[in-house]
C-alpha cells in the first residue's frame, strides 16, 4: 500500500542473525541481532512458495546474506543458506510490513 523506493537503504540487515520468530493470527515478527525486527502482516513466500507464518520458524539461527527491494515495495531477504524470504506489499488498506532498527522505522 505505502510502497518502498528502490533507493531505500536496507544494508543494516546484512549479516544479522535471526534470533526468534513470534507468530500470531495476523502477524509474524522476526527478531534479528542488533535490535532489528521485521513485522509482517501481508503475504510472504519462502523460495517462491506461499507459506504460513509458522513456517518462518525454520529460519531461526540463519543470517542475512543479501536484501533487495522489488518494484511495488516488496522485499527479498536472502539468508546465508540460500533461502529467500519474499515479503509483499499486498495489503491495500493496511500496513503490509514494518522494519525497525535503532533510529529507523520503515512502514510499508
Amino acid at each position: 500500500m505505502y510502497g518502498l523506493t528502490n533507493e531505500t537503504d536496507l544494508t543494516f540487515l546484512l549479516r544479522r542473525q535471526l534470533e526468534g520468530v513470534k507468530v500470531s493470527k495476523y502477524q509474524a515478527q522476526l527478531y534479528f541481532t542488533g535490535s532489528i525486527s521485521i513485522s509482517i502482516e501481508s503475504q510472504c513466500e519462502l523460495n517462491k512458495k506461499p507459506i504460513a507464518y509458522e513456517d518462518l520458524r525454520q529460519l531461526v539461527g540463519n543470517s542475512v546474506f543479501g536484501v533487495t527491494i522489488q518494484d511495488g515495495g516488496s522485499i527479498n531477504v536472502v539468508f546465508i543458506d540460500g533461502t529467500r524470504l519474499s515479503v509483499f506489499d499486498s495489503n491495500s488498506d493496511f500496513e503490509s510490513y514494518q522494519i525497525t532498527a535503532p533510529g529507523i522505522t520503515i512502514v510499508v
